[in-house]
């Protein structure tokens, strides 16, 4: 998974036309040690926000949601500048 993660934004931000939201339990938003670890193991999203402004894409908002008592789940929200 991490050798295609920039690989599968540029290709999303690629081919859309205007607004992307992802909902992903992303490394930002879960910087304890024990949230960390869950996502090492389960290989989810490890890119930082910066990452994720590709082809004109930039955050607009982003906030994060309790998953599991251990685990926060960020909602990104991106529009084409």
């Amino acid at each position: 998974m991490k050798e295609c993660q920039h690989k599968a934004i540029d290709k999303i931000t690629k081919i859309t036309s205007k607004t992307i939201v992802l909902i992903e339990p992303f490394r930002f938003a879960n910087q304890k040690f024990l949230s960390k670890s869950y996502l090492d193991m389960n290989d989810f999203f490890s890119l930082g926000k910066k990452d994720l402004e590709l082809n004109g894409f930039k955050i607009k908002y982003c906030f994060e949601t309790p998953s599991k008592f251990y685990r926060l789940i960020a909602t990104v929200i991106m529009e084409r500048q």
